[in-house]
């Protein structure tokens, strides 16, 4: 298993086989499948990232409290029932540089 990083990793954490998480990045309380990629100076809070994942340089990936959340499941509004939530992003996605992405999205 082979895990570069050379970014903050706050824990608990969880990191796939070949992730990679670049210079001044920060990871924290999140699950990274195998083969992510997290650009620099990119920050990941509260999330889960799927296979192949890249999350461009400077990306923001925000976080908040789950009961501030309302999200849209198959037309259903659901609260989420957890201390925090960021983003959910399933295998393959791909977050441009500078993005921000709000808490609760599920891509």
């Amino acid at each position: 298993m082979t895990i570069s990083y050379v970014g903050l990793v706050v824990g608990p954490i969880a990191i796939g086989s070949g992730a990679r998480i670049a210079e001044e990045a920060v990871v924290e309380r999140s699950i990274l499948f195998d083969d992510v990629v997290v650009g620099a100076r990119a920050r990941v809070l509260d999330s889960v990232l799927g296979e192949r994942v890249s999350i461009g340089a400077a990306a923001r990936i925000e976080s908040c409290p789950g009961a501030e959340l309302a999200i849209d499941v198959k037309g259903k509004r659901v609260v989420p029932e957890i201390a925090r939530l960021g983003v959910v992003a399933g295998d393959g996605v791909s977050i441009d540089a500078s993005a921000v992405v709000p808490a609760g999205t599920l891509i």
